[in-house]
């Protein structure tokens, strides 16, 4: 369920600044965005590297919770700014010059509480229930 923290992909991750987080820790409560893994993940040396893993690895069915310093939103306008290119088709410089000058969209800034039961369900699922 966890991706890539459990079997540690590649060697950059033994340079994260999240290593020996439990990983209950990348899946805050629903709200605002989460201020204390938004601080380690930009203080870490390996955040795009970390962030283009997510890109590649995250679907529908294993989601993967703050990632790079990005919700599962975030994530997904990305995504969709990348297109008609692919995370898999970048390199991490690439990716990092992308990121440098995308301009993200006001919503996925601070997302906001939901207002209707049921909203950003996807965005940071309960570890326990996988939802």
């Amino acid at each position: 369920m966890y991706g890539f923290r459990e079997v540690g992909h590649g060697t950059w991750r033994a340079k994260a600044a999240c290593v020996g987080l439990p990983p209950e820790w990348f899946f805050p409560p629903r709200g605002p965005f989460p201020t204390e893994q938004y601080v380690v993940c930009n203080s870490c040396p390996v955040i795009m590297e970390c962030l283009l893993t997510a890109l590649r690895m995250e679907t529908n069915d294993t989601p993967l919770g703050v990632c790079g310093g990005t919700s599962r939103r975030m994530r997904k306008q990305i995504k969709q700014a990348l297109l008609p290119r692919s995370p898999e088709s970048l390199s991490v410089g690439e990716l990092a010059i992308f990121m440098a000058t995308w301009q993200q969209p006001k919503s996925a800034a601070s997302p906001e509480v939901p207002k209707h039961e049921g909203d950003n369900k996807q965005d940071y699922p309960d570890p326990a229930t996988n939802h």
